[in-house]
């Protein structure tokens, strides 16, 4: 079904870490964006300010990214979220989400600008996808298959081992 070097990367984006991994967390199947009707029917404001639909379900695979702007991790993951987006670009959908109403339509756009984010960022002002899939923290990642059902959630990787301790890089694929 899928390739084995798009299987081998997708291992290594579902193996990574454990840190953020909040007990109880994970649970394929958990929440379904599609039979919610939530893919069919929700759109948020982008950071450009467009309103459009988060979602594609045209995608084997999408993964939301929680980030928050100011968040040193959100900030540093963005050299690993932009080369995950370039490595998996019309293979998987990945899209950034700023929860809540901390951030103004223009930080989210200079987040995104600043760091030249290669994929979509939304604002969820009124966390309703982030209430739905249950995100609690930035940066969390959660992927999902073209029937929605939630394949992993949790950390990026093991590279942030505890609060402002990281290792030189990340040694867990």
């Amino acid at each position: 079904y899928f390739s084995n070097e798009l299987m081998r990367s997708l291992l290594v984006i579902l193996c990574l870490v454990s840190f953020f991994l909040l007990p109880g967390q994970y649970a394929a199947g958990q929440v379904n964006l599609i039979n919610t009707g939530w893919l069919r029917t929700h759109n948020l404001q982008t950071s450009e300010g467009k309103i459009q639909p988060v979602l594609d379900g045209n995608f084997p695979l999408n993964l939301l990214v929680f980030l928050s702007p100011e968040c040193p991790l959100s900030i540093n993951y963005t050299k690993t979220l932009n080369s995950l987006a370039e490595q998996f670009s019309g293979k998987a959908n990945i899209i950034g989400i700023i929860p809540g109403r901390s951030y103004s339509l223009g930080q989210a756009d200079s987040f995104a600008r600043d760091y030249k984010l290669r994929f979509p960022v939304f604002i969820d002002t009124d966390k309703k996808i982030t209430g739905l899939v249950k995100a609690t923290i930035t940066p969390e990642v959660i992927l999902f298959d073209r029937k929605g059902e939630i394949i992993y959630r949790g950390a990026i990787d093991d590279w942030a081992v505890d609060l402002g301790k990281k290792k030189i890089s990340a040694t867990d694929p």
